[in-house]
């Protein structure tokens, strides 16, 4: 059944998602800020995207290429965001005025951004009832060559999704169907940020090879080069705190290396690292300035790290990254990322919150 899809944000995900959407058959509008516009000039000349690859490939046209977010969001069913964290502000002040009534927003990932859209919306005074979701991962490893030009390495399927409040879980999941992607439901929002791995994969190795990263003068491929064993050992001892942080609050989540194994019988980080098909074709990060800094450190790290003060659960190795973090960033992250506070969760003990993301209400 074709869906009217509002894609917000024209970056490699939001070009890959509005292309394959497309493909489906669906009316897609794909939106850019407006300080974006000269980059995608071409595409909103020609609303052309093509998808290039092995995993998924062709050339569509989509509805609309527009930099006016009102023309976007407007009678849309669903509204995606596969953006970056640091976006989250703007969409939420952009659209808290659009939203309508029985619109569904996934964000793709979200990092607790479900959370935090709720709070800026509340703020706000927006009371339209929309439903937000949010998913553990973006649907595609892809790197943009070109203004509608997308490779595709690897889709990640299933999706897992969490639904604000988790009691709309059912009824989501309805509406979202098999329209889009495999759909699988998780208990709720908060689990589906402890399921976010990017933290995990990215920053024990972008940390520990930081020097390799500023001398290689943008010659460095993170899953070829920066993944050793001892990397790797450091790695899987990041992520049981995390699958230990998920625990005490209540949630069974996979492990980076199950994820990695994509439902296969997992080896461990290392060989599911080395030689991957999906992975070694990545290049960078170029520099700290790479959002597998300066997304993962302030809007990754820091919700986990508070999650587990409120819930006196010692974190060591996520606090020592985050400590680490801030000074290779040069930014006091509990300050400008993702805390508790910007999360509507001030002053919630552990059983408050689980109740909050249940039920919707304070």
């Amino acid at each position: 059944m074709s869906q009217t899809i509002a894609v917000l944000g024209a970056g490699n995900g939001g070009q890959a998602m509005a292309a394959e959407m497309a493909m489906r058959g669906h009316r897609v509008r794909l939106y850019e800020h407006p300080k974006f516009a000269a980059t995608i000039a071409p595409l909103r000349e020609s609303r052309e995207i093509e998808l290039v690859g092995d995993i998924v490939s062709g050339r569509v046209r989509v509805e609309v290429v527009t930099t006016d977010l009102a023309e976007a969001v407007h009678d849309a069913s669903f509204v995606f965001l596969p953006v970056p964290a640091f976006a989250h502000p703007h969409y939420a002040d952009g659209l808290a005025p659009l939203l309508e009534d029985g619109q569904v927003v996934v964000l793709f990932p979200g990092t607790f951004g479900t959370l935090f859209l709720r709070e800026q919306f509340d703020r706000a005074g927006m009371r339209k009832d929309v439903i937000l979701c949010e998913t553990h991962t973006l649907p595609y490893d892809c790197r943009l060559e070109a203004p509608g030009r997308v490779l595709v390495l690897w889709k990640n399927q299933p999706m897992l999704v969490g639904v604000f409040p988790a009691t709309r879980t059912r009824e989501t999941l309805e509406r979202l169907g098999d329209h889009f992607y495999d759909f699988r439901p998780l208990t709720d929002v908060l689990e589906a940020g402890l399921c976010s791995v990017n933290p995990v994969l990215h920053l024990p190795a972008c940390i520990m090879n930081t020097g390799r990263i500023e001398r290689s003068r943008g010659e460095f491929w993170l899953y070829e080069e920066g993944f050793t064993p001892t990397v790797c050992r450091v790695t899987e001892a990041v992520d049981a705190e995390r699958v230990a942080l998920a625990r005490a609050y209540g949630y069974s989540v996979p492990t980076l290396v199950q994820e990695l194994a994509e439902h296969q019988v997992p080896r461990d980080l290392f060989f599911e690292i080395n030689g991957a098909h999906d992975l070694v074709p990545i290049k960078g990060p170029m520099s700290v300035k790479s959002r597998y800094f300066t997304e993962d450190i302030p809007f990754g790290l820091v919700p986990w790290v508070e999650l587990g003060d409120r819930a006196s659960f010692d974190t060591p190795l996520l606090d020592g990254l985050l400590a680490m973090g801030q000074v290779i960033i040069q930014q006091d992250a509990r300050k400008d990322g993702r805390t508790l506070a910007t999360l509507g969760l001030s002053g919630m003990n552990g059983e408050q919150i689980r109740r909050y993301v249940t039920t919707g209400s304070k």
